[in-house]
């Protein structure tokens, strides 16, 4: 080793220097203008300016996050870790050291990992054409129905009278996470980059910061524990219409998760799906943890089957993996878990009912309703030449919402069974007599239904939600199943109208002569739709009750038909059009609260209806006033589980 290299080695890092000195760790002499160590090696020295760069390492938190003990997963990468001493409205998970088995920290592959995010290469799912800010869980405190819009319109009466709701503070949400190898790198060396380089990187950072997004290449990283935390956290409330420890989907995998792998698996491949909202890193955790859950699920059959396993546990696992396959593809529909699902519980329909069998029973009449309107091959009509008598019991009072269903289990039968019926119709829109029959024996149940009143539900302990938003939920269940009956059967409508039988909140409707439309049913279907957007729009957007709004705003926004004339009257004309932006706003808006693909499917769904029933301009193409929700998803192939 040379004399100079020797010195150099033992010389300490000058803090004063010229740029280059400092980044070669040598001592500089600081020789004005230019230093001599420069000069004599022949290099341009770049002079004594402090060098400045953009950090957000001294940022002031309204809220400072907790610190925590690293987990293993930090030895290899970052990992973040929801601080589990927040305040929450329902009980946090058990300490997960004490379940059966180690916890096992999940890691993408390293490239994955040291890659950075393209954001210009990221799908938008939905935000190219927002109108406001979007909106991002919190991370660290599980309140999540402290949003403010940052459309002023949409935060205000729009949404519910909620201006006491204060803003997430986002900048504690979404402030970089470095990782500890990020961090060694940066202690062994700074590069230098040209001046125009610094100045893309800074805009770059001002942009994400302004828009509240992680900066790309220092997201953080989740471990098993952070997954399961997160389930418990934020996505209990959202797949359920209420939250509280009455919600079975706390409570029943709270018991559960810690001595069921499937469980535990299934949980965790639900948080990373809806962390991809925010992380499009994590669909990819997100996507093999639910392979993993679905392989132990397998190997839970045979199980059962030896009686070391019970059906209930078996069919949660289904429920939550059902109803969530669509968080990572738009087009998963799930029926492979439907029909093993179907099969335990025609059996379970043979045994004496068990203590969980109301709730998982009233789950299933759900899921079927959903699958009816995608499944590929529908049920077949029913055998003979009539249909059955209906009879649905009236549910005991003080009632019990479901965590699906709420107060509209038995609009939702039925709608399950309109559904089917609308799957057989023929390539003309027509059914066959016996469906027609079905159909208004369906009519006259539902007219039948009684929808409690606030004093007839049980308190079930969620502030959020209120029973008003879930009496709401109920009537807009049973004003769309009769949405569809009448659209396919209009002398149903049509005889209702006439005889003075109609609802009492549908007495608005008649058989008057209407200059906005040329037909009459158009326009009071038009009215049914407007009246059902009506209804719920009131509900706030952080109510759980929102979880049942998707096939509501599917169904009732396809009737919102623009009045084919122009009306001297405006009324409809502005009643349909504010309707209309309800619809697209309340399905943008979910799509962040909400796993973004499906709410994405199903606003496409919604504009393309409405592209085809408009009035068009061109007298060569006129508008298709056929135009139907179901068959322009078929046709397109955008089947999507609309719940």
């Amino acid at each position: 080793m040379s004399s100079k290299q020797s010195l150099s080695s033992k010389t300490s890092k000058s803090r004063n220097g010229c740029h280059r000195c400092k980044t070669k760790h040598i001592k500089c002499d600081e020789t004005k203008p230019r230093c001599q160590i420069c000069i004599a090696q022949g290099a341009e020295c770049p002079g004594y300016a402090k060098q400045l760069r953009w950090s957000n390492k001294h940022e002031v938190y309204a809220d400072r996050p907790k610190k925590r003990a690293k987990t293993g997963a930090e030895t290899t990468g970052a990992s973040y870790q929801h601080d589990h001493n927040a305040t929450s409205p329902s009980k946090s998970p058990p300490d997960l050291a004490s379940t059966n088995g180690p916890v096992q920290s999940t890691r993408l592959p390293a490239s994955a990992e040291a890659a950075e995010v393209s954001w210009s290469m990221t799908e938008p799912y939905g935000f190219e054409d927002l109108g406001h800010s979007f909106m991002v869980p919190d991370l660290i405190s599980p309140s999540w129905s402290d949003v403010q819009v940052g459309n002023a319109f949409l935060a205000g009466d729009f949404w519910g009278d909620h201006s006491a709701d204060s803003a997430i503070d986002l900048s504690s949400i979404l402030s970089p996470l470095q990782t500890d190898s990020s961090k060694r790198e940066n202690g062994k060396r700074k590069a230098t980059v040209p001046a125009d380089a610094n100045a893309s990187s800074s805009s770059a950072g001002l942009l994400q910061t302004f828009y509240r997004m992680a900066v790309p290449g220092k997201v953080p990283g989740f471990s098993d524990q952070d997954l399961v935390s997160y389930y418990f956290d934020h996505v209990c409330a959202i797949f359920a219409c209420f939250d509280s420890e009455m919600n079975p989907f706390r409570t029943w995998v709270m018991d559960r998760f810690g001595n069921d792998k499937t469980t535990s698996l299934t949980i965790q491949a639900m948080a990373g799906s809806h962390l991809a909202n925010f992380y499009p890193h994590m669909a990819a955790m997100g996507i093999a943890k639910r392979s993993q859950a679905w392989k132990s699920l397998q190997h839970d059959l045979p199980s059962l089957k030896a009686g070391k396993t019970t059906a209930d546990s078996v069919l949660l696992n289904l429920l939550l993996l059902g109803l969530s396959c669509s968080w990572n593809n738009s087009s998963g529909l799930g029926l492979q878990y439907l029909c093993i699902a179907r099969s335990l519980v025609q059996i379970k329909l043979q045994k004496e009912c068990g203590p969980n069998d109301e709730f998982i029973l009233d789950a299933l009449i759900y899921w079927e309703m959903l699958a009816s309107f995608v499944d590929p091959v529908p049920m077949l009509p029913f055998s003979g030449i009539k249909s059955p008598e209906l009879h649905i019991p009236p549910k005991p009072s003080p009632r019990m919402p479901h965590s699906w269903t709420g107060l509209a289990s038995e609009s939702i039968y039925i709608l399950a069974e309109v559904g089917r019926v609308l799957r057989r119709r023929d390539k003309k829109g027509l059914v066959t007599k016996i469906d027609d029959e079905w159909s208004s024996i369906l009519e006259n149940a539902l007219y039948a239904i009684e929808i409690p009143q606030p004093d007839d539900v049980v308190d079930y302990n969620d502030p959020k939600t209120s029973k008003v938003d879930l009496i709401a939920m109920a009537e807009a269940y049973r004003h769309i199943a009769l949405l569809e009956i009448y659209r396919s059967n209009p002398k149903l409508l049509l005889s209702r109208v006439r005889d003075g039988t109609v609802l009492e909140d549908l007495n608005h409707l008649s058989l008057s002569v209407n200059e906005a439309y040329h037909d009459e049913l158009d326009s009071m279907l038009a009215r049914i739709a407007v009246h059902v957007i009506d209804t719920i729009k009131g509900v706030h957007i952080s109510s759980g009750a929102c979880k049942l709004l998707p096939l509501i705003v599917v169904v009732a926004g396809s009737q919102l038909k623009m009045p084919d004339n122009e009306p001297s009257n405006t009324e409809i004309h502005d009643a349909v059009l504010e309707a209309r932006y309800v619809v697209e706003q309340r399905l943008t808006v979910m799509s962040r609260r909400y796993p973004q693909r499906p709410m994405s499917a199903m606003l496409d769904i919604v504009k393309e209806v409405w592209q085809r029933l408009d009035p068009r301009e061109c007298e060569s193409s006129r508008a298709d006033t056929n135009a139907h929700w179901l068959d322009i998803m078929h046709e397109k192939s955008w089947q999507v589980i609309m719940g």
